[in-house]
């Protein structure tokens, strides 16, 4: 019999590319989306018509405990941040018939940040780290960061309604994503094209202060790769090679950035295509940049430094093409976005 797989965030940036790729590599696998609407149903249908829908939300408990029980892994890519949706998800594995699935939680490198100070608004004044965190030997410090950091209580309902109820989890945890999606719906997502949006609101180029802070990138095909290699070792007995419960915790990354770095190749491309008239960058105060994006802070103004020793271990490696030469195709999407008003 084929594998089950129940999807949330189908129609996600992450979500559709994973799925793309995942019904090329194991066409026989059963898969089972979960919507918002009926015309998200519809895209989706049009694009991968063997494709299962399911009308609900991570609001919806029963639908998800309902579908997670009948899968043999659960991706949650949905969200990041509802830990009661997730909840319901690992409740529903541990229903399955013949035993409990699996699920793959996609968390982000965001849980590195101290927002206790400001919750949801960025990092808190003072508490900047330049650690790099290695997701092997530092996992028991990563996994007891706790809730003042981004992510950090759902990471939290995950690992512990998991032990709780005896069902196997791992959390991936990319950094910054970067190129176009491959999914029906949104193909768009992430600080590089947030970044091209905010330069051409502004009309110039900008960095958070002086651009110093770092932070992890990874594509968006990798990360699907990453995914389904998770995905794939779960399907295996005992869930194969991959580590799972309170140290199934895996950073995504390819790399790191600096905003010095990245932002002059934006505002070079940007200026090139005439979508801004010089290529000086200001330096500017937190405060000015929180009026550009509600999340500028955590986007171009903190560290979040780490290492996929994990997945690395697993013979996952970043394939992609490099941030750098998917520039121009980022900025392309930005400016066309932008001369159609942000739609």
């Amino acid at each position: 019999m084929s594998p089950q797989i129940f999807i949330t965030g189908i129609s996600g940036y992450v979500g559709g590319t994973t799925v793309d790729a995942l019904i090329k590599k194991h066409p026989d696998y059963k898969i089972v989306g979960l919507v918002r609407s009926e015309e998200s149903a519809r895209l989706v249908k049009a694009r991968w018509s063997h494709v299962e829908t399911v009308i609900g939300s991570l609001d919806t408990p029963d639908v998800l405990i309902e579908q997670a029980s009948k899968s043999d892994v659960t991706l949650e890519m949905a969200s990041s941040d509802h830990p009661a949706g997730a909840e319901a998800l690992i409740k529903g594995l541990s229903k399955r018939l013949g035993g409990h699935g699996y699920l793959i939680h996609m968390s982000g490198t965001g849980v590195l940040i101290d927002c206790s100070s400001t919750p949801g608004a960025g990092p808190t004044p003072g508490k900047t780290s330049y650690k790099i965190y290695n997701d092997v030997k530092d996992v028991m410090e990563i996994t007891s960061l706790g809730p003042n950091y981004l992510h950090g209580p759902c990471d939290l309902s995950v690992l512990n309604t998991g032990k709780e109820l005896k069902v196997p989890t791992a959390i991936i945890c990319p950094p910054l994503i970067y190129g176009i999606g491959k999914g029906p719906v949104n193909t768009r997502n992430g600080q590089l094209p947030f970044l091209g949006e905010a330069i051409q609101k502004r009309g110039k180029s900008f960095t958070v202060n002086d651009g110093k802070d770092y932070f992890d990138y990874v594509h968006v095909d990798d990360v699907a790769d990453a995914l389904i290699l998770l995905t794939e070792e779960a399907l295996k007995s005992n869930g194969g090679e991959a580590t799972w419960g309170p140290e199934g915790y895996y950073f995504c990354e390819a790399g790191e950035l600096t905003w010095d770095e990245a932002t002059p190749i934006a505002t070079n491309v940007l200026h090139r295509k005439g979508a801004i008239k010089t290529t000086n960058i200001d330096k500017i105060s937190a405060e000015e940049a929180l009026a550009l994006h509600p999340a500028a802070l955590i986007a171009w103004g903190s560290n979040a430094r780490s290492r996929a020793e994990r997945l690395r271990a697993l013979g996952w490696t970043p394939k992609a093409k490099g941030w750098k030469e998917c520039m121009d195709e980022i900025m392309d999407v930005e400016i066309e976005r932008f001369e159609k008003g942000g739609k």
